[in-house]
């Protein structure tokens, strides 16, 4: 598996998909560098970035390349996310949204926010 800087959360992620829509707004309140790797264009991604609040950094891929950090790090689903800890190995996997996952991640969601327990990609 490809290693990246220590402290970072890599997320896996399609502009069409319902569950990254509801995932990746909360990403950039990790408290760690965002890592966003979108299987869509270039266009579509800026834009779903502008529409939906989302603060990450972000790289693109897609079939023409043969999807390399996708297949390199196992994607069935989207959004996945990975996070990595201070060695740069990876302390956690979160397939779909998962809230007690984000919790344990220090991820605090305030009492307007109405979000699921779980979701699944």
């Amino acid at each position: 598996m490809r290693r990246l800087e220590p402290d970072t959360a890599i997320v896996f992620f399609r502009v069409t998909c319902p569950t990254c829509k509801l995932t990746l707004p909360y990403l950039h309140r990790l408290g760690v560098k965002v890592l966003g790797v979108s299987q869509d264009s270039e266009e579509d991604t800026e834009k779903f970035a502008r529409d939906y609040g989302v603060k990450v950094e972000w790289v693109r891929e897609g079939a023409e390349d043969g999807y390399p950090l996708s297949n390199e790090y196992r994607i069935t689903n989207v959004p996945t996310l990975f996070v990595l800890d201070g060695e740069g190995k990876v302390k956690m996997r979160v397939d779909g949204f998962d809230r007690e996952a984000f919790e344990d991640l220090g991820l605090e969601f305030g009492a307007e926010e109405i979000v699921p327990r779980f979701k699944p990609g």
